[in-house]
């Protein structure tokens, strides 16, 4: 039986409907109101979804990864607000999260996925910004002392321009990656 020669789809109500097509046999018409009736999980591994060509894992994760260069600069604007120390915004608390486990993505993502030369940049240089902004970063807190509590904690203003410098590249980065088909760039 060919799949192509019937449509099913579910309204927002819930209610699936089945359109015949004109000059489709009877057993054809039978088979589709059997697969009609089938759970929707059945039906959804037995139809297959069209899979844009420009969708790629890459693609995927460079656009993931120019939205985690917004949080950066993001979080670096909300540190400038309060003098450095943590803002108690959840939006913080959840972009913050999401900036170290990028980390673990990228180092994944090096190794699962197939990069383009160019595009293998991208984890590259946010493990090297991960890695050096922790070593940075302990440095700049052992001159003033580290605090007791997270609470006490103030982030140097050297480190939020570091966070925002590398945000604007990787960014940049992200950016070039994406537009690199369309670019008159050797191979």
């Amino acid at each position: 039986m060919d799949f192509g020669s019937y449509l099913v789809f579910g309204l927002k109500s819930g209610v699936n409907c089945l359109i015949y097509k004109s000059g489709m046999a009877l057993d054809e018409l039978a088979n589709a109101i059997f697969i009609f009736f089938l759970p929707l999980d059945y039906r959804l591994c037995v139809v297959q979804i069209p899979f844009p060509d420009w969708l790629t894992p890459q693609f995927a994760y460079i656009v993931l990864s120019a939205i985690v260069a917004i949080l950066i600069w993001i979080e670096g604007e909300m540190l400038k607000r309060t003098d450095g120390k943590l803002p108690k915004s959840r939006f913080f608390q959840i972009s913050s999260l999401l900036d170290t486990a990028w980390f673990f993505v990228s180092v994944v993502m090096l190794y699962v996925i197939d990069l383009t030369p160019l595009a293998t940049a991208v984890p590259a240089a946010y493990g090297i910004y991960t890695i050096f902004g922790w070593v940075y970063g302990t440095r700049l807190l052992k001159r003033k002392g580290i605090p007791d509590s997270p609470k006490d904690l103030v982030v140097p203003p050297k480190y939020i321009a570091y966070s925002q410098s590398f945000s604007l590249i990787f960014f940049a980065l992200c950016l070039l990656v994406l537009g690199s088909p369309w670019l008159p760039l050797a191979n």
